[in-house]
Order: structure tokens, then C-alpha cells, then sequence
């Protein structure tokens, strides 16, 4: 009889079987990285917008636009229309995870450039399957208890930016800062409330752009409760897993400068360059450039565009060392990113795709991404 009862359970799930395992092993991928406090708050990482995708994420020192409050607030201050909105959807992980972004910038002042961002970021597995309570008493499987919930990991950021330092069109110096709330929720289980603060800078002089963004800089702090039932608790111990504790989660600072390189335009072309470098301070991580106290991750962005119209985006990230199996040697792996933008008036719309970082099997991602500029109303 059990073992009619197993089948038609099996029976049951086979038709999403394989996005439950995906759903499995992303929640073991995700639950190995939130083991170590220094993978804390680790979809922040993920980086938001079509467009910054598209060049391997390195747009510290070049992002113009209502995402600059995620990447570098300093640069809210190069926005030059009076509001600005921003979205973002994308799934990862074979649609398994959804990350998606909105965002929008309001000029404060365009003698002494300056404007606000805010910004909301969500990270979310929904549907994800409950089985704590699926077994009845007498150990038979019922599936009217079966029920899902959803983990999900929320960002709020409050950014302003300003230029501080003026001579000329070509050369500045500018400055700004965000302040975060973080709310992550994983089901009735488990909730947290972090907050924290970034800030960051940009230099201009004539053709070359100088930006440092520091993450975390006040050190990003979560609160973590666990409410469990008391058949929850007995199952959890009975089935050899601990139960979770109450704790406090403390993310380091992370640091990151960026070089950008535009040389003179070529007819209707212009091309751009950028290279930044993510430095942790967290202990050896496994990056182009590792220590014992220092990691330092390179990323590398390129885009062409034509009469501001058109845009070609290519970049590559998350460069890692890997053993080449029986060959006793190491490979480099690498994420490369491909991405595509079109200006239509006051509406871009852009385009970012990538594998996920060389990783077998290969998961293909898609980013899709708008923005929105509002003009002043007319005068009557």
C-alpha cells in the first residue's frame, strides 16, 4: 500500500519534476553561500538594468541614468532631465529565480547638478514546495496538505548625487550616497531587516572618467528570526537537520574602482571603455586575483552606439580559475554578456544576455529593461 502511495505521489510531481529540482538546487546553492557571513545579502551582487548587464556590469564610472542609484550614486548628478523612471525583469536559473527592478530620479537642480534616486529591487522563488506536513499521522502521503510558499529578498534604496567640483564642461568631480533597507522573507519561516549605507565618486577630465563605489561601507547589518511550530521543530530534528537560530548577519565593505576611456567620436559612432575591479577584504574568494585578506574580481564592459540611437553592448565578469579534471592543470571560466539598446524618443529599451559564467550545463539568461524620461509640462 505505501508503495502505491509513493507512486501516485511521484505520479503527481512528475510533470514538474524538473523545475522542483531546479527550485532544490538553487535553495542548497543559495542556503551553501548564506552558511558564510561573507556571502551575506548576495543577490545585491546581481546587478540591475539591461544596459550595465550588456557590458559585464562595469559601469561604475559611466552610468548615467536612474540605475546609477544601485550602481554609483555619485552619477545621479549627470541626469539632465527634470524625472526619470527605470524597470527591470530577468530570470535566472532557468526561470527558476526572478529579479526585478524599478527605479526612478528626480532632478534637483541643474546649475549645481544634483538629483534623488530611489530605487527597489526583489529577488524571489515563488511556488516553491512545502512538504513539512504532507504525511498524515499514520504516515500515509496527503496531498491537501501539501502547500507552497515563496523566498524572497527585498532592497529599498534612498540615493542622492552631486557634483561638487566644476571647470568646465569636461572636467568635474561628484559625489553621492545611499542609504538601503533590506527585508527577506522565506515563507512564515523566516524574516530579516538590514539597512546600510553605499557611497561613491567620479571624476571626469576630458576623456577619461575615474569612479570608486563603495558598498557596505557602514558595514550592511541583518536581523534574522526563525518561527517554527512545535511539529515543524520535531520534524525538522527527526529527519536529522538542525533548526535555525535567531541571529545577526554582517556584511564587510566592498570596494570597487573603475577606469572609462572615450575616445573622439568617428563620424556618427562613439565608443566607450570601461574597466572595473571588485575588491573584498573578507578573506580568499575564489577570483581572478585572490589572498588571504584581499580578493579582487575584474570585469570588462565596451559599448558602441550610433547617432545616440543604436547601441552595442558586449563585457565579460566573473573571471575564475578551475581544475581541468585529469589534465592537472587550470582553465579560466568567464560569464561574457551581450547586449543590445535602442533610443526611441524619450523611451530605451534594452536588451542583455548572457550564460551565467561558463558554468556546465550552460543556463542561458535574458534581461529586459526600460526607461522612461519625463519633460517639464508646457507653459500656457
Amino acid at each position: 500500500m505505501r508503495s502505491k502511495l509513493w507512486e501516485r505521489w511521484a505520479e503527481a510531481l512528475a510533470p514538474d519534476c524538473h523545475r522542483l529540482s531546479m527550485i532544490l538546487k538553487f535553495i542548497f546553492f543559495f542556503s551553501i553561500l548564506n552558511a558564510q557571513e561573507k556571502y551575506s545579502n548576495v543577490f545585491l551582487e546581481l546587478g540591475i538594468g539591461a544596459a550595465a548587464h550588456g557590458q559585464g556590469t562595469a559601469v561604475i564610472a559611466r552610468c548615467e541614468d536612474a540605475t546609477a542609484g544601485y550602481w554609483n550614486p555619485a552619477l545621479l548628478s549627470e541626469i539632465t532631465v527634470p524625472f526619470q523612471a527605470s524597470a527591470m525583469h530577468s530570470e535566472w536559473f532557468g526561470g527558476v529565480a526572478k529579479l526585478d527592478y524599478v527605479g526612478f530620479a528626480k532632478q534637483l537642480s541643474s546649475l549645481h547638478p544634483s538629483a534623488i534616486g530611489l530605487s527597489v529591487i526583489r529577488l524571489g522563488i515563488d511556488q516553491i514546495p512545502n512538504t513539512l506536513n504532507i504525511l498524515d499521522p499514520d504516515g500515509t502521503v496527503n496531498f491537501d496538505r501539501l502547500s507552497v510558499f515563496s523566498a524572497a529578498d527585498y532592497a529599498f534604496m534612498l540615493s542622492y548625487g552631486r557634483q561638487i567640483q566644476r571647470r568646465g564642461p569636461a572636467h568635474s568631480l561628484a559625489a553621492g550616497g545611499s542609504i538601503k533597507l533590506i527585508r527577506r522573507l522565506i515563507g512564515s519561516f523566516g524574516q530579516s531587516w538590514g539597512y546600510g549605507l553605499d557611497a561613491g565618486i567620479v571624476l571626469k577630465r576630458r576623456r577619461w572618467r575615474l569612479g570608486l563605489m563603495a558598498r557596505d561601507v557602514s558595514f550592511t547589518f541583518n536581523a534574522w528570526y526563525f518561527s517554527l511550530a512545535e511539529e515543524e521543530k520535531s520534524i525538522f530534528l527527526s529527519t536529522g537537520n538542525a533548526l535555525p537560530e535567531n541571529r545577526l548577519e554582517m556584511t564587510r565593505p566592498r570596494f570597487i574602482p573603475a577606469l572609462a576611456w572615450t575616445p573622439a567620436p568617428i563620424g556618427n559612432w562613439l565608443f566607450e571603455l570601461e574597466l572595473d575591479l571588485h575588491l573584498t577584504v573578507d578573506g580568499r574568494r575564489n577570483t581572478l586575483i585572490n589572498g588571504n585578506l584581499l580578493s579582487a574580481d575584474p570585469c570588462l564592459g565596451a559599448e558602441i552606439s550610433y547617432k545616440k540611437f543604436l547601441q552595442l553592448r558586449g563585457g565579460v565578469l566573473n573571471i575564475q580559475r578551475m581544475d581541468a579534471g585529469f589534465e592537472e592543470r587550470e582553465v579560466f571560466i568567464y560569464q561574457p554578456t551581450f547586449g543590445i539598446g535602442l533610443v526611441l524618443g524619450r523611451l530605451t529599451l534594452d536588451y542583455a544576455f548572457t550564460d551565467l559564467g561558463g558554468f556546465s550545463p550552460v543556463v542561458y539568461t535574458h534581461l529586459f529593461s526600460l526607461q522612461l524620461d519625463f519633460n517639464p509640462p508646457e507653459k500656457g
